[in-house]
Parts: C-alpha cells; structure tokens; sequence
C-alpha cells in the first residue's frame, strides 16, 4: 500500500524533520542522565557532590562531599574491584575468617557547633553493589550500605548507605 495523500506525507515528514534536528542539536552530556550521589547517615540522608571517582588497576573509588552550611563531611568508598556485582566486607567472630572486598571511611571535616562527636568513622561491615560501570561513557551506577564506627571511640557506631548513579569516573 502506497500512500500518495499529500495531506498525510507533508505534515508527517515535517514532524519527522523536526524531531531529527532536535535529537542532532543535542549535545551528547544532555542525552546523558543526571548523576546522582547521597549518603543516608543514621537515617538522615545527605546529597554529596562527587570528586576524586576512580577506575584503576582493579580497584574502583568513589568519594564525595557534603555541602551544607553547618557540617561539610567526606564518604569515601573503596572496592577491590571493577565489574558488576556484589563486593562485601565481613568478619566471622566464630569462625575468624575475615572477608574485605570493599570498605567506606566517612570524615567530617568541619563544623559550627562541636558536640564532642568523633570525627572520623570506618566500616567494619557491610557491602557495595556496582551495577552497572559504563566504559564509554565513563559512568558508574550502584548502591552501598555499611556498619561503621568511631575512631577511637569504637563504641559509637552508625549506619551509612546510600546510592550512585551515572556518577563519572575519571
């Protein structure tokens, strides 16, 4: 079947033009989703801004910063790996074994109000899934939840998860 309605082809094809020079004039980071990473510290979740995200010689780090006007803090996230999958670090009391394939240190690095808080954490549990990491695109997408605690109080402990996606890597 043949369609030779002049009335049908001429504003089909003017729309077809019209999505083509859209979809051409736009540039390639727009076509792109945003990236987004947080940190959920004790329930409270925190945007962080992405720096210093790394694929290299096996092993992927990812490190990100708070923004916020009374407590700027740093979540670095380190995985002996960089392939999709699961990546955990956990210790057997019984049996001794430890397994660490990943770990997460969180640092605050300044704040107004001093509370006598411990400034510096890091994992003793937990685990990161990457899955997706994106050669040509250089973008990394996953999620990570970790026990960690205070150094040198260990007592004190948290809780810290969260998500990447589409952040980039350098």
């Amino acid at each position: 079947m043949r369609i030779t309605n002049k009335k049908i082809i001429i504003p089909l094809t003017t729309i077809l033009f019209v999505w083509l020079v859209v979809l051409v004039s736009c540039r390639k980071d727009e076509l792109q989703a945003k990236q987004y990473f947080d940190a959920s510290i004790n329930n409270e979740v925190k945007a962080l801004s992405p720096d210093n995200v790394n694929i290299r010689k096996g092993i992927t780090i990812l490190a990100g910063y708070t923004n916020e006007a009374d407590v700027k803090s740093a979540v670095v996230i380190t995985v002996n790996g960089n392939k999709n999958g699961k990546y955990r670090q956990v210790y057997d009391y019984i049996t001794g074994v430890s397994v660490t394939e990943c770990g997460l240190t969180y640092k605050i690095l300044s704040r107004k109000v001093r509370h006598g808080d411990s400034d510096y954490f890091v994992s003793y549990e937990g685990d990161v899934v990457i899955e997706n990491i994106d050669y040509s695109s250089k973008t990394i997408t996953g999620s990570y939840d970790f026990k960690v605690r205070a150094i040198p109080d260990t007592e004190k402990k948290q809780t810290i998860s969260g998500k990447f996606i589409n952040v980039s890597f350098k």
